[in-house]
């Protein structure tokens, strides 16, 4: 169906479909696997702590990955390479930025000092 209303021929997307051994949640198995060839641009109504998503998993949370709320796709990005890719250190960033995020951390620590 984003393929339909983004005009990508599906033929383009199958062409990337592979198996992959990755870490994924157990309630989660994929229908399908890309092949990382292309990057992808979507947008989102936020990142989120999950205990399912796997995606920087660790580095936000002890245990925990991060999940894009509501994601969508804007755009094929032709100009990168996977490698040129959002990397897991800047999903943190990027979760940290957050002005919910930044509120928790701001409240956690005045209750800190309160102690």
């Amino acid at each position: 169906m984003i393929a339909e209303k983004r005009k990508i021929p599906f033929s383009f997307l199958a062409c990337h479909l592979v198996f992959c051994l990755c870490r994924y949640g157990e309630t989660l198995l994929p229908d399908v696997w890309f092949d990382p060839k292309v990057v992808w641009e979507v947008k989102a109504a936020d990142l989120s702590i999950s205990p399912v998503h796997q995606a920087a998993a660790g580095m936000a949370d002890a245990v925990k990955g991060i999940s894009i709320r509501f994601p969508r796709l804007v755009r094929v990005r032709d100009d990168k390479n996977p490698e040129q890719a959002t990397n897991a250190e800047q999903v943190v960033e990027m979760y940290q930025k957050q002005p919910h995020v930044q509120g928790n951390k701001g409240s956690k620590a005045a209750a800190e000092d309160d102690d």
